[in-house]
């Protein structure tokens, strides 16, 4: 029986339920599923597998019972569906937390972990300070270092889901230290969340650009024309900037200082 509680994408899901029941011999088609359901288009099923049709609430109710999901089980389905046709971060967000609540506890405390990590500016920046500050448990000092100063407990916070994912861990000497390790999800967590952390680093440039000097604050924002070949060549030209500045990070042996560098790039104008 496929697991649901292993899925992100309930297009998937889907498509392994059927699989899995005729790998077993059962009798099961689109057909008669959609007869159960009270679907008269034949093709519907084919369809949502393949992104073409979405769910709506009663489809979703029917599914379930035809599927003969748990209670438990047909809760996650219904966020399931409702996260993979969200249109905003927002949404998204809610059926993400509204399915890490149902997976088992292990799992959920995971999940939350992570849609934290990634919603406040300050979690990531504490894993960044750990590979050269030494930290042993004084968490109002930890607050302190950041710049702007967090509260003594977001810091413990933040160390505690950072512990959590494996981000962090205690060295011989007692210390709490960077690891070399990431957060690697499916494309659709993914997306949820680096747009939290994105939102969340946006909102930081907004409150904190006006407090540096000019030699600490570099700022740069244009407007430009571009045709579809050229965006094409900005986009390649800051992803490797992204990886020309991640590996500098990685060969800098005296990091003293944990930065922020935020680079956007977006349509102001309808194609013509």
């Amino acid at each position: 029986m496929t697991q649901i509680f292993e899925y992100y994408n309930y297009r998937f899901f889907l498509r392994d339920y059927f699989e899995s029941k005729r790998n077993t011999g059962e009798r099961i088609s689109h057909r008669k599923v959609l007869q159960e359901m009270g679907v008269t288009s034949t093709g519907f099923l084919a369809n949502v597998i393949n992104g073409r049709k979405n769910l709506n609430a009663s489809h979703i109710f029917k599914l379930s019972r035809v599927m003969r999901l748990a209670k438990q089980e047909a809760r996650y389905f219904e966020a399931l569906v409702y996260f993979g046709q969200s249109r905003n971060a927002d949404e998204k967000s809610k059926y993400f937390l509204r399915m890490a609540g149902l997976r088992e506890p292990t799992l959920k405390s995971q999940e939350e972990a992570k849609f934290r990590v990634y919603s406040k500016w300050f979690n990531l920046a504490i894993r960044e300070l750990l590979g050269f500050y030494r930290f042993k448990g004084d968490y109002e000092t930890l607050a302190k270092a950041l710049m702007p100063t967090i509260k003594p407990y977001q810091a413990e916070s933040a160390i505690a889901d950072l512990t959590t994912l494996k981000l962090i861990q205690k060295d011989a000497n007692n210390n709490y230290r960077k690891k070399d390790t990431s957060v690697t999800e499916n494309p659709e967590v993914q997306s949820i969340l680096d747009s939290n952390f994105q939102e969340a680093m946006l909102d930081l440039a907004k409150q904190t650009s006006r407090h540096f000097e000019k030699e600490e604050y570099v700022s740069a924002a244009n407007t430009y024309s571009f045709s579809v070949k050229a965006y094409e060549k900005v986009k390649n030209e800051i992803l490797q900037l992204q990886k020309n500045l991640a590996k500098l990070a990685k060969e800098d042996q005296k990091s003293d200082r944990v930065y922020q560098i935020n680079v956007q790039l977006f349509p102001l104008s309808k194609k013509q």
